[in-house]
């Protein structure tokens, strides 16, 4: 589905603030915020992005000098190497640049794309902020700075004009914390359009092989899957667990494995850029995915693209996500994970059924979709 144009003539001018970019080198919500860019220019809505400072490669792969995105800065490739405490300077000069800005693009909305930065008053803009979850609120053992974070994300919530969410799950847990009105938010969901590049023609695993994608730690739950493979007699045989992602297996997660039965016959990590991890779901048997909660859930879509079936937790916003084209399990049960995938190891008619759900299921979470729900309500936030 391509972008519908409108028909005004007035074209309205979105700003994006830099907070993500300045944070991330490469991840989903910067991806989010480009692949809006780009398509809300066909949308009747100029965007561009305020970002003195960056290390975003998203950012910069989006960008050229004839976009009507307005998509720059500069990308300094020595921010990932600085401490945090150095991100505050960069942080500073990227506050002043964001209110020249707002003076000289004079933007009907202004997008905050994290929650670090209070909204500025006395503007004319309409502030919107998207929330991707309430993973902190929920689990905040799993981060360090859980209660800094939560509470700059209540006051950029309770001070915004408007909310989006990504999920429904999210616009549920967002209205139970934070006690905002429902009607000051919106579900749009995020997009998933597979990959632009190609996965290789030979499996990079010399054995069928479980894929995990992503973090292992906390609320990812990697432990969970770990221990319904190794506990299983047939799948430690036949099958290699294989994780893309996340840090290097330090010493004490390396002695965790060992002790379930992981050894270098029966256990892989490997990390990588797209093609590495397009080939990965490509040739995989089965795709897991058992974290504790998702604001929203963008690796089974990926998987379900490249035709591989899908194993998934049954809470958060992964059932609105995945649909009836997952197996689903109790995230706190290894046991039943177990059972589930040697199910589907059994029966190639449901693996069939899966792979054909999954890339229907799939093609309903476009980018060009998020873009025109994003720009409907755009429009609605500024004319009225």
């Amino acid at each position: 589905m391509t972008p519908k144009r409108s028909h005004k003539t007035h074209q309205h001018h979105v700003l994006f603030d830099d907070q993500i970019f300045l944070l991330q080198k490469y991840g989903g919500i910067s991806r989010y915020f480009c692949e809006l860019a780009k398509r809300l220019s066909a949308l009747n809505w100029k965007a561009s992005v305020s970002a003195a400072f960056h290390q975003n490669r998203h950012l910069v792969e989006s960008y050229t000098r004839s976009s009507p995105c307005g998509l720059g800065g500069f990308r300094g490739k020595f921010l990932s190497y600085l401490p945090p405490a150095s991100y505050r300077l960069f942080h500073y000069a990227n506050s002043l640049h964001l209110r020249r800005s707002i003076r000289f693009r004079q933007p009907d909305i202004l997008h905050y794309t994290y929650y670090n930065r209070e909204p500025t008053r006395r503007i004319n803009a309409t502030q919107v902020l998207t929330v991707y979850d309430m993973i902190h609120e929920k689990f905040p053992e799993s981060f360090r700075e859980s209660k800094t974070i939560s509470r700059l994300k209540l006051r950029a919530v309770r001070k915004a004009d408007f909310v989006f969410c990504i999920s429904s799950n999210t616009q549920r847990d967002l209205l139970d914390i934070t006690g905002i009105k429902q009607e000051k938010t919106a579900v749009i969901p995020l997009g998933c359009d597979g990959f632009s590049l190609k996965p290789s023609s030979t499996s990079l695993v010399d054995r069928p092989y479980i894929l995990h994608v992503g973090h292992r730690a906390g609320y990812k739950n990697f432990s969970c899957l770990a221990e319904a493979f190794f506990s299983s007699r047939v799948l430690k045989r036949d099958f290699q667990l294989v994780a893309f992602g996340g840090p290097a297996i330090a010493a004490p997660e390396r002695r965790q494995l060992q002790s379930m039965g992981a050894d270098e016959k029966n256990f892989q990590h490997f990390t990588g850029d797209d093609r590495i991890l397009a080939s990965l779901y490509k040739f995989a048997t089965i795709f897991v995915y058992p974290s504790l909660y998702e604001g929203f859930g963008i690796p089974p879509l990926e998987a379900m693209s490249l035709m591989c079936p899908v194993v998934c937790s049954n809470t958060s916003s992964l059932p609105e996500v995945v649909g009836d084209a997952a197996l689903t399990f109790d995230p706190s049960s290894p046991l039943m994970l177990r059972i589930q995938l040697e199910h589907l190891l059994s029966d190639n008619s449901l693996k069939e059924r899966l792979v054909a759900r999954g890339k229907q299921r799939q093609m309903h979470f476009s980018w060009d979709t998020c873009a025109n729900k994003t720009n409907l309500m755009y429009d609605r936030l500024v004319d009225g």
